[in-house]
């Protein structure tokens, strides 16, 4: 008899929206190394990714024009969607999409198709507005990890909620954020790294209660 698991797939398949992020992902850095080796744009990649930086990256010096003129500017507004898929660097961008294949695969499997969007650029939006909203900073905002704070915010609900019902600790819940955040602003002091922590912070928070309203909206309409 041929057993049925031959059947199924080793490795489950990784959602749509997560492979589409990813593939930006990739297909942009790809794009910045083909150029840093001169094989396209005759341009170095260093300067096409700092020209991209300027022209698609997260400024707060554009919001704050935004919100003292009360005027909403496509080409500002745009960034908010587009910075995080601009990196720093090769190293930046891998970490980057590494990370987000492992929450993302956790977290998409209870948050899934448009809530899965929707949560990831929400934590996007809110970790670039609150940066520049409480900073006076002239560093460009990139990256993906506000997104992806923010599907660690989302799993960190999952995982208190989960501790609370079996009347465990439900403070260890926060070790995984508390560790990365605590690293990052060790770097920040220690060796004059950016604020950008500022944003995953916020993309946490941001993730942590659109669980907690998806969650009580689900518990509503069961009752």
């Amino acid at each position: 008899m041929v057993d049925n698991k031959l059947n199924n797939s080793l490795i489950n398949p990784l959602p749509l929206i997560i492979l589409i992020i990813t593939l930006i992902l990739i297909l942009t850095e790809l794009i910045f190394q083909l150029s840093k080796a001169s094989v396209m744009f005759g341009e170095s990649g260093q300067i096409l990714r700092n020209n991209v930086i300027i022209q698609y990256a997260f400024y707060g010096s554009l919001q704050d024009w935004m919100l003292n003129n009360g005027i909403l500017r496509w080409e500002f507004a745009i960034r908010y969607f587009t910075y995080p898929f601009v990196h720093l660097s090769f190293m930046q961008t891998l970490i980057a999409t590494v990370m987000f294949l492992a929450l993302g695969k956790m977290v998409c499997e209870i948050y899934n198709g448009l809530l899965f969007f929707a949560l990831v650029f929400a934590s996007s939006v809110s970790g670039a507005f609150f940066y520049g909203l409480i900073l006076d900073d002239q560093f460009p905002l990139t990256g993906l990890f506000p997104a992806i704070y923010g599907l660690i915010g989302a799993y960190t609900y999952i995982l208190w909620i989960s501790l609370r019902s079996v009347g465990a600790k439900s403070a260890n819940a926060f070790t995984l954020v508390a560790v990365l955040l605590g690293i990052q602003i060790l770097f920040k002091f220690l060796f004059n790294g950016t604020n950008d922590w500022i944003a995953d912070l916020f993309g946490f928070l941001t993730g942590f209660l659109f669980a907690f309203l998806t969650n009580l909206y689900t518990l509503k309409r069961l009752n």
